[in-house]
């Protein structure tokens, strides 16, 4: 046998990963259980690369191995302030300064300086959305610090090419340079994507469906019901939907349902309601829920390969030796024995 040496990844117990052809499937990242317990509202990424997670306990920052609450040293008055904001709902980049939209407000977290100020224009406001210098909230529509037509209660502002769409409690609206033109009558609406597979397509998150609609006339082709869409997110040839009841995604005509899986807790996705979606400048795609956060690696090199999938039995099996020889079959080595796996990751896999 020749033994070949791989940079491998692995999750002890319950799976392993090798390199291998470029077709990954979805496989969840729970950043090591660190923010598990936490409800993750909205996600962004400064120009260090630092991960910023707008959370049920303020702002937080994730470097790769830690969580860091951000706040904590500030004065009883100012984080009292902060607190009265409200839960946050969206955050925004910009240079070395981070926007937080809250419930009741508006602040501006110095990055640099590790302190907040408040964006004095916004308070009062339920901040739903900020979105290229757009920001949304429940009194009207803003860019560059100015009001932008009169409708209200915004939840979100989508550009997609040329067009910019605006979602708001009631309606769809699309921004012309000059007026706002009303598209459709729905509720809630969460965002506006397009994936490149369906030029001409755009899909439409609310309350209660996913809509699809025609780019050239705008008039709605077809309605999903779905449970309550509060995040969608164009990912090349995939669309990304975060629900009430899970994470959906499209790969052609296919839809696919991904949830919380008890049996691998460690490699599943955190929670199953999804609040937040962000694709970081790596192309790793963040995932926001009820108890934490799920990441999906943009390593197109590697696939991942259950034992349980491998073998049917959820016994685990702690693999410390990793052989491939010249038949390309593979052995595994660990705490539980040997095992012998021929065709892996193919349709007549099978072990022994």
């Amino acid at each position: 046998m020749s033994r070949c040496i791989f940079s491998i990844l692995f999750i002890l117990s319950t799976a392993m990963s090798i390199v291998a052809q470029e077709t990954a499937p979805l496989r969840m990242n729970n950043i090591g259980g660190v923010t598990q317990g936490m409800t993750i509202y909205a996600i962004a990424q400064d120009a260090r690369g630092m991960i910023w997670l707008g959370t049920n306990d303020g702002l937080c920052s994730y470097d790769g191995y830690e969580i860091h609450q951000h706040g904590r040293s500030m004065s009883k008055v100012n984080l009292a302030s902060i607190r009265g904001l409200g839960r946050i709902n969206c955050m925004a980049v910009q240079g070395d300064s981070i926007l937080i939209g809250c419930e009741h407000g508006m602040e501006v977290f110095r990055i640099k300086e590790d302190k907040f100020s408040p964006y004095r224009l916004f308070a009062g406001h339920d901040v739903k959305t900020i979105s290229d210098g757009w920001i949304g909230t429940d009194r009207g529509l803003y860019v560059k610090g100015r009001r932008l037509g009169i409708i209200r209660n915004i939840f979100s502002v989508s550009h997609l090419g040329s067009k910019i769409f605006v979602g708001t409690a009631s309606s769809l609206y699309v921004y012309n340079g000059k007026d706002f033109v009303k598209v459709a009558l729905m509720s809630y609406i969460s965002g506006v994507a397009a994936i490149k597979t369906l030029p001409g397509v755009f899909f439409v998150g609310t309350g209660s469906t996913l809509s699809t609609m025609d780019c050239q006339n705008q008039k709605i082709l077809k309605i999903k019901p779905m449970p309550v869409v509060k995040t969608i997110l164009a990912d090349g040839n995939r669309l990304l939907i975060g629900t009430d009841n899970g994470l959906y995604f499209t790969s052609g005509d296919v839809m696919t349902k991904v949830q919380h899986d008890a049996f691998r807790p460690d490699n599943s996705l955190a929670g199953n309601v999804i609040w937040s979606i962000f694709r970081d400048r790596d192309g790793n795609i963040w995932i926001g829920t009820d108890n934490g956060v799920s990441m999906m690696q943009k390593h197109s090199a590697i696939s991942w390969h259950y034992l349980t999938d491998i073998t049917g039995r959820h016994a685990g099996c702690l693999i410390e030796q990793i052989l491939i020889d010249k038949h390309r079959r593979t052995w595994l080595g660990g705490s539980s024995g040997l095992i012998c796996v021929e065709n892996l990751g193919n349709p007549d896999e099978t072990y022994r």
